[in-house]
């Protein structure tokens, strides 16, 4: 009968756990770049809003209208939605 030493049993055990923690790690790597990308989606989301103020003045747009990319931008830039998502 084989017997497995102790290394040789963790050696097993951690490819099982492998997808896991690559998981783990991409998720923690896209939670960090998310936090230094934060404060550009933030200014983009402005740049957008004040676009959109823009257009309203010079009548090209509807004032009850809104800017759907510069929500999505203003969303992304709140450093604790990765953590949501």
């Amino acid at each position: 009968m084989l017997s497995l030493t102790g290394s040789q049993r963790d050696c097993s055990t951690g490819s099982k756990q492998a997808p896991f923690n690559l998981g783990a790690t991409l998720i923690f790597l896209y939670a960090v770049i998310h936090t230094f990308m934060a404060s550009r989606f933030t200014a983009m989301s402005q740049a957008r809003r004040q676009a959109h103020q823009e257009r309203i003045r010079l009548g090209e747009a509807r004032e009850a209208t809104g800017d759907l990319l510069a929500g999505v931008y203003h969303f992304l830039g709140e450093v604790g939605v990765v953590f949501g998502l």
